[in-house]
């Protein structure tokens, strides 16, 4: 039960990005959090004084509009799969599931961001600042305010992804959430599983294009 709520809050915090059905702005580009390398995750502690816990969704899904010369118009959303939800003990990932986040009746997880509450260019590329988005689990949509780290990489897709040729943008954020804000795993005695439950976000979003094959030259039909 500790594992499904930690997991829950895990999966909402992922970090809003996400591109609106209208074409991006003028210099904005459009980054995908469906990692194809699959390494795109979301961990989660709970401190519980019987049974302190940590687990992680892998199932991330998103995409954000970002604009390095203009970084405070960003938009986006990110979703979580609940059924990627994993503990070391598999008693414990069910448990989380079926039980605290409900997964029949709530297969995902969203946070989309509102706005940027504040910001700074760190250096060129790395940019810092402080977000609102709002974090919906079980059908419960809160408000949530938390920092966020951004690294924008020009022209290294391919280093990830030989066959995509684009941008990386990298996302960083580590906060807390409150598991009865959402009624995770409600009823469960406070030493099994604490309210408070530890974030950790690390993303990686692509903008690209796959890269054309270069057809092998035709053989000369003369000996």
């Amino acid at each position: 039960m500790i594992h499904t709520s930690l997991l829950c809050c895990l999966f909402l915090f992922t970090l809003p990005v996400s591109v609106k059905a209208s074409d991006p702005p003028t210099g904005a580009k459009v980054f995908d959090f469906e990692d194809p390398k699959g390494t795109n995750a979301i961990s989660l502690s709970i401190d519980a004084p019987f049974e302190p816990v940590v687990g992680y969704a892998s199932g991330i899904t998103g995409k954000a509009t970002f604009d390095p010369k203009a970084p405070e118009k960003t938009t986006g959303k990110i979703v979580v799969d609940i059924s990627s939800v994993r503990f070391s003990n598999e008693g414990y990932t069910g448990t989380v599931r079926f039980f605290a986040l409900q997964e029949k009746k709530y297969p995902t997880i969203t946070c989309e961001l509102k706005r940027i509450v504040s910001g700074r260019v760190v250096k060129e590329g790395v940019y810092e600042g402080k977000v609102e988005a709002d974090l919906t689990c079980k059908g419960i949509t809160k408000t949530q305010i938390f920092d966020l780290y951004v690294r924008y990489y020009p022209g290294t897709a391919r280093l990830r992804v030989p066959d995509i040729d684009g941008d990386l943008l990298n996302v960083r954020c580590n906060f807390k959430i409150r598991r009865s804000d959402y009624n995770i795993a409600k009823g469960v005695e406070a030493e099994l599983i604490g309210d408070d439950v530890e974030v950790r976000v690390a993303l990686v979003g692509i903008a690209g294009k796959k890269r054309q094959e270069t057809p092998a030259p035709a053989k000369s039909a003369n000996p």
